[in-house]
């Protein structure tokens, strides 16, 4: 639509060109899954915590130190933008069919 941005939507928040800054703290392996490749799980490795910098949809730039589950998101979503998903980022791991998530 030509406009250069880089957005992303996270629990209906508009954030605008997003950067993250990890701390130097060890990743942190968790268990991931996308709507990308439904019904697979990945473990993944993401920072435990690190600043979050944006621009909101007034423009206004927004700084937080995220951890924990916020964290993890932001990074993930922010992996979409610059290409990547669990498959690229992690290992995937193997369940049996009665354990595979149900999308509903």
């Amino acid at each position: 639509i030509g406009i250069n941005l880089r957005m992303m939507v996270v629990q209906g928040a508009v954030i605008i060109n997003p950067e993250w800054t990890p701390t130097q703290a060890p990743v942190n392996f968790g268990v991931e899954g996308c709507y990308f490749v439904p019904y697979k799980m990945y473990n993944v490795g993401r920072a435990p915590y690190g600043w979050a910098k944006w621009k909101n949809i007034d423009g206004v730039e927004r700084s937080y130190k995220l951890k924990g589950l916020g964290a993890i998101i932001f990074q993930h979503e922010l992996s979409h933008l610059n290409g990547k998903c669990c498959i690229d980022e992690g290992k995937e791991i193997k369940m049996e069919h009665s354990q595979t998530p149900k999308i509903k």
